[in-house]
């Protein structure tokens, strides 16, 4: 007998790193039911997962560079998106990312940084972003990730 959950397609996971709890329950609000959202308040929480979720595990990362608002240990406050950034290319295949960082510096400098090592990237201040860019993105994160995992 088959095993019927052998032609699943696996959760389309995401992983969003915010320290801002208002816009995590914004993005929780936007995003669909089908999205596992795997949330790091913090750039050393985030660091943490990515040591951990080794390789191709995210379909996507939003990503934003000030991060201390929720940061666990003085260490931990002194962490940002960039530090982010240089964990995912150690860790992650690439994978798309939207940098939602209102930092305009910070958010170039992450941009330049994951695109030069392959990542997509897609960079909209959180002040720009709509549910329906949101969703747009993940269109197109659905599609790759179909294109790797599906039938």
């Amino acid at each position: 007998m088959s095993n019927p959950t052998s032609n699943r397609i696996p959760a389309l996971r995401l992983l969003l790193v915010e320290d801002d709890l208002g816009r995590v329950a914004r993005f929780e609000k936007w995003l669909p039911d089908d999205v596992l959202l795997v949330k790091a308040a913090s750039a050393g929480q985030a660091m943490g997962l990515l040591k951990r979720d080794r390789g191709n595990v995210y379909a996507g990362v939003l990503l934003d560079y000030d991060l201390h608002l929720q940061a666990l240990t003085d260490v931990d406050r002194h962490f940002n998106g960039g530090h982010v950034a240089q964990a995912m290319i150690t860790h992650l295949d690439p994978c798309d990312v939207l940098i939602h960082s209102m930092n305009a510096t910070g958010g170039g400098l992450m941009e330049t940084l994951l695109h030069g090592e392959g990542f997509p990237v897609r960079r909209v201040p959180f002040g720009d972003l709509t549910a329906k860019k949101l969703l747009e993105w993940l269109a197109e994160v659905r599609e790759v990730f179909l294109d790797e995992h599906g039938d």
